[in-house]
């Protein structure tokens, strides 16, 4: 979980007036008018934590869950993911799931293997301080594509129920719902171990799978788009890749990356169960010129602007 307190460089007492002056001295040297395309990501994380703590409700929900994932980490115990006697992490013995993905035509949206199995589990989103993880329990690592986050969703998982034989598994299907984000928490009643005190249950950590074209930053997400010379200067219609699907957007005349185009709620959903935003960025790739023609065409527009900034001044 972020800190928006440490973006912000500031303590938890601070009042309005000090993130507002905390934004604007990041802003001067983050704000992609002013700073290289590197600092872009580092920008949005500093608006996020602004407008968050900006909103004295949004800044009450916060504070509390900071309050319980400081409170949790302290308790290494509670963590479902912990090593401590008796219990083992997924990742060291065995894995506690395993996925096949399936032929599908949507490159962007893996699913996985349907298994002869005709009944489903609910997996429930669960607050941090209710991972807590018992002996008889199963703790796990999930890895789900962003847009399978927006949307109810089957998964295929392989557990074993026996730790002395991870080799014996069985295999179940997962409903897991949507407004789900990087760290959430899913409890699954009744697939935990079969022991003479209770049947326990599995507990999910989510993990969100690298995407082939979208980079994700907090409840942001990021599209690179790469014009030409002329699309930057008269505009562009182009279509663009989303959580929903294809999207046709326009890039306006005069554009001079770096540039940002800000989609407001196509991001990826928070904590607060509100959705980020998606941000495209415009880039220029000028080829270089291989024939004659194209060579005096370049030297023509040069003449051009050469022309027009004389008779300007």
């Amino acid at each position: 979980m972020k800190n928006y307190y440490h973006i912000l460089n500031i303590p938890r007492t601070a009042e309005k007036n000090d993130i507002r002056r905390a934004f604007r001295e990041l802003a001067l040297v983050l704000h992609p008018d002013v700073a290289d395309e590197s600092h872009t990501e580092a920008f949005i994380q500093a608006r996020e934590a602004y407008e968050v703590l900006m909103d004295d409700l949004r800044r009450q929900a916060y504070d509390v869950e900071l309050d319980a994932r400081a409170n949790m980490s302290q308790r290494v115990e509670r963590s479902p993911f912990s090593k401590r006697s008796g219990t083992s992490s997924p990742s060291d013995q065995h894995k506690v799931f395993s996925k096949k993905k399936a032929t599908t035509a949507h490159q962007f949206s893996p699913k996985f293997t349907q298994q002869p199995i005709r009944q489903h589990y609910e997996a429930q989103l669960i607050a941090a301080e209710e991972s807590a993880c018992r002996p008889i329990d199963i703790p796990g690592l999930l890895e789900i594509s962003l847009e399978d986050t927006l949307k109810t969703s089957i998964y295929t998982v392989t557990l074993a129920h026996n730790s002395q034989n991870p080799e014996a598994t069985r295999k179940y299907k997962v409903q897991i719902p949507g407004k789900l984000y990087e760290g959430a928490f899913l409890r699954v009643k009744g697939l935990g171990y079969n022991t003479a005190g209770g049947i326990g249950d599995l507990i999910i950590e989510v993990n969100l799978a690298k995407h082939p074209v979208l980079r994700v930053c907090g409840d942001s997400i990021f599209y690179d788009v790469t014009l030409s010379p002329w699309h930057a200067a008269l505009g562009h219609d182009l279509t663009i890749h989303t959580l929903e699907g294809p999207l046709k957007v326009t890039a306006p005349p005069i554009l001079c990356p770096p540039q940002m185009k800000r989609l407001q709620g196509h991001g990826i959903y928070n904590a607060q169960g509100k959705r980020g935003d998606l941000w495209i960025n415009f880039k220029i790739e000028i080829d270089p010129p291989t024939s004659f023609r194209a060579r005096r065409l370049w030297a023509e527009l040069a003449e051009e602007y050469k022309r027009i900034h004389q008779s300007g001044s």
